[in-house]
């Protein structure tokens, strides 16, 4: 039985994205003002998944959320443990148990130090 995805809200971030326990981050439907000759133009964004990029000497996946346009580079792993892992003890870093970098399911992540 395949099990549902969970959401929630990025901290820092809520209203304009939002992170699962699969390991996926996406944008959330909202309206934008946009203003252009002097007048507000409201835009409506569609939600959607984001694409991770890869950083290539680490080999880890990452996205770049933005919010007031300024744009943020922000990891996935620890964004995905610092949302659906309890972290007790305060352990700094989060490590991937099946060795895969790639894979940022939170039942694969562990906060260690």
């Amino acid at each position: 039985m395949a099990t549902l995805e969970m959401w929630k809200p990025v901290r820092g971030y809520e209203g304009h994205y939002e992170v699962s326990d699969q390991g996926r981050v996406k944008s959330v439907a909202r309206v934008v003002i946009y203003s252009r000759w002097g007048r507000e133009n409201p835009r409506l964004l569609k939600e959607r998944v984001l694409r991770p990029k890869m950083n290539r000497e680490e080999r880890y996946l990452y996205v770049v959320l933005q919010k007031r346009g300024v744009p943020m580079t922000i990891p996935i792993a620890p964004l995905v443990a610092q949302h659906f892992i309890p972290n007790p003890e305060n352990k700094p870093t989060v490590k991937h148990i099946n060795g895969i970098q790639t894979d940022n399911r939170a039942e694969n992540l562990e906060w260690m130090s």
